[in-house]
């Protein structure tokens, strides 16, 4: 009986996070790389937008 229990112990795999699903094997590095540039284009984003309005209202 032990012979079973200690070959299931090997079978199921390392997680480093008990609360992360087995199918999930994406790479922490990617996940904040992937946040990191969704976030710096979104405020670069509302950069230009006050960048333009400004541009604008110089002009009139």
């Amino acid at each position: 009986m032990s012979v079973n229990y200690d070959q299931q112990k090997q079978e199921q795999p390392v997680r480093s996070n008990k609360f992360e699903q087995p199918h999930d094997q994406r790479n922490d590095l990617i996940d904040s790389g992937v946040a990191f540039i969704v976030s710096f284009g979104f405020f670069m984003t509302v950069f230009a937008i006050f960048v333009l309005f400004e541009i604008i209202s110089q002009l009139t």
